[in-house]
């Protein structure tokens, strides 16, 4: 039978080696920007990673594509353990694996026409046979992605926003890869074409079957777009859901937090709603607290939450929160 999961990450973990003195910190202390972390993606899922600047979430995306070094754990991608493999080993694998980044005018190069930008992965890993190929495929993305032929002759600073990510989707997908990292797409981007671009990655994911690691740190975007969601606080997962499990019954109280603060759109709810505030700073991942990293913000926090750091478990079904509470 045929694993229905592209993505497995087990115990990951990303360091940093602080250099010089930083913060009362020696030289050689390690921040963990990911501690320790384990999910899994099915084909064709688009999995949302949320929670606030600083968590990881960004870390992770890059990581699972290995365009960092990793600490410790393992990643399966489509069968295959990625942890490890070389540059050389990795480059065939690249095809499979895409980044749609979040400022979609700083990733383009200004220099380059539009069809040359969107065609670059072409000639990268050399998958056309010729220029009539290669010049069909470019215009079949740019048409894909709402974008007319002639377009494909002008230089990104032609383009609003929206364009420029759209430009920056149909990069990304030219080679037909079976998982792409959108690292926040919209947050750069007016809310009335956020919506726009979060349509166009629905219509894609259904006719080309791609999966998705969507990162952002608003919920009500990754609502509109994520099967299943993933709060993540101080590099640690703290509850992860399938959507309309984590947006109805949220546990965690980081997620309740996250939640409460998304606006509704009818006066009378919005009046009567509970609102949790969070209190305090996020803590430096230099010097994380003992026991639960979110217990010095909860209002719930208690005795074992100061001195033992919950382990994510299930708490119904699918429905897995990393708290004592529970």
């Amino acid at each position: 039978m045929k694993n229905n999961k592209i993505l497995n990450v087990k115990n990951l973990s990303v360091e940093y080696k602080m250099r010089g003195k930083l913060f009362g910190r020696s030289e050689g202390a390690s921040l963990k920007a990911v501690n320790g972390i384990s999910f899994s993606v099915k084909h064709g899922e688009t999995l949302g990673i949320v929670g606030e600047s600083g968590c990881g979430k960004t870390t992770t995306g890059l990581a699972v594509l290995r365009m960092l070094d990793i600490a410790k754990g393992s990643i399966e991608f489509d069968g295959e353990d990625i942890a490890n493999l070389s540059r050389k080993r990795l480059r065939p694998l690249r095809q499979k694996m895409q980044i749609v980044y979040q400022d979609p005018f700083g990733a383009l190069n200004p220099r380059m026409l539009v069809r040359d930008i969107i065609g670059e992965p072409l000639k990268a890993h050399n998958v056309v046979s010729d220029s009539i190929e290669y010049k069909e495929k470019i215009y079949e993305m740019l048409d894909i992605v709402g974008l007319s032929k002639q377009m494909g002759e002008r230089y990104p600073h032609e383009f609003s926003g929206g364009q420029r990510q759209r430009i920056g989707i149909a990069r990304a997908l030219i080679l037909n890869p079976k998982l792409v990292v959108c690292d926040e797409p919209v947050s750069a981007l007016d809310v009335s074409i956020q919506a726009q671009i979060i349509n166009l990655l629905d219509e894609l994911q259904e006719r080309l079957g791609v999966t998705y690691l969507f990162i952002a740190h608003d919920l009500a975007i990754v609502q509109h777009i994520s099967h299943r969601v993933m709060v993540m606080y101080l590099g640690n997962i703290v509850e992860i859901a399938e959507r309309s499990q984590l947006y109805n019954n949220p546990k965690h109280p980081y997620t309740k937090a996250l939640l409460s603060a998304i606006p509704v759109p009818s006066p009378d709810i919005e009046a009567n709603r509970e609102f949790v505030m969070l209190e305090g700073e996020v803590p430096s991942p230099l010097d994380p607290p003992k026991g639960c990293p979110f217990h010095p913000r909860c209002s719930e926090a208690r005795v074992d939450c100061r001195e033992n750091k919950p382990v994510l478990k299930n708490s119904e079904g699918s429905h897995a929160v990393a708290c004592h509470l529970y």
